[in-house]
């Protein structure tokens, strides 16, 4: 189980050609989102991560509320062997629900959820290896692909800013992620991590119309961070997500910090 706690904020974003440009107003986040991981066999495992968090716009915090939820399967295909130098490969699949607030708000700070089903796919590997001064480095890497499971109604004020007077249907847009990270440990207790991320989305269109409800977007994040294990159970980790570049994307730079707890 690892509880995650990020306070996160914007005040400008990357336009459709990746400059900066100031937002009218600033919005931040505040949340926290637990993924709980639950061995079934040695190879097989359950992955659930619930959030809640509440957003604040120009004016005023919104309501405390929670997010989709993610359920995924884990499947471990391949232990790493180093003779053969192949890495632990595992795949994912899974469903998001969709749990969080979406239409028929008080106010934009209201959104919490897309409204819609997700089919979740993904592919992970990582690899231990030993450094020339006997100190261990992990590497890690991943993809990720969210592809919706049908349409979206939409009334009211909502999350995919549609007049607020009408009532539309939305298709969703495919969505993915990609990465690679490195951890160093530079002691029993201490690890240096930094990962290098990309998110992307195709964005998503009112149904039947062509039109868009929010435009294709995507962006770059580097995310440094430090880790301290005071027992093999027990640990701390704490970094920051900072956008490098983007198109379509709000530029928010998050602190973040976990506990990692095994049962």
């Amino acid at each position: 189980m690892e509880p995650y706690v990020a306070f996160q904020c914007a005040n400008d974003r990357f336009d459709a050609v990746g400059r900066n440009r100031s937002l009218a107003a600033s919005s931040c986040t505040i949340g926290n989102f637990t993924a709980v991981k639950y061995g079934v066999t040695r190879s097989l495992s359950l992955q659930a991560i619930p959030t809640i968090a509440r957003n604040k716009d120009s004016r005023k915090w919104g309501a405390l509320g929670f997010g989709d939820l993610p359920v995924d399967i884990m499947w471990r295909v391949l232990d790493e062997d180093s003779h053969r130098r192949y890495p632990t490969l595992s795949f994912l699949g899974g469903i998001s629900f969709p749990t969080g607030r979406y239409q028929k708000l008080h106010s934009v700070a209201d959104v919490m959820g897309s409204g819609g089903w997700q089919l979740r796919m993904g592919l992970a590997a990582q690899s231990l290896q030993t450094m020339p001064n006997n100190r261990p480095l992990r590497l890690r890497g991943w993809l990720s692909l969210h592809v919706p499971l049908g349409r979206v109604s939409v009334q009211g004020l909502n999350a995919y800013g549609l007049p607020a007077s009408m009532t539309s249907t939305v298709r969703m847009g495919t969505s993915g992620q990609g990465g690679l990270a490195g951890e160093y440990g530079v002691d029993r207790h201490w690890v240096l991590a930094f990962d290098l991320a990309r998110d992307w989305s195709n964005g998503s269109k009112i149904y039947r119309s062509g039109h868009s409800a929010t435009p294709s977007s995507g962006d770059w994040e580097i995310a440094p961070a430090v880790e301290y294990n005071w027992s093999a159970k027990f640990g701390i980790i704490a970094g920051a997500l900072i956008p490098a570049a983007g198109h379509n994307e709000a530029r928010e730079f998050a602190g973040q910090a976990a506990v990692n707890i095994v049962f």
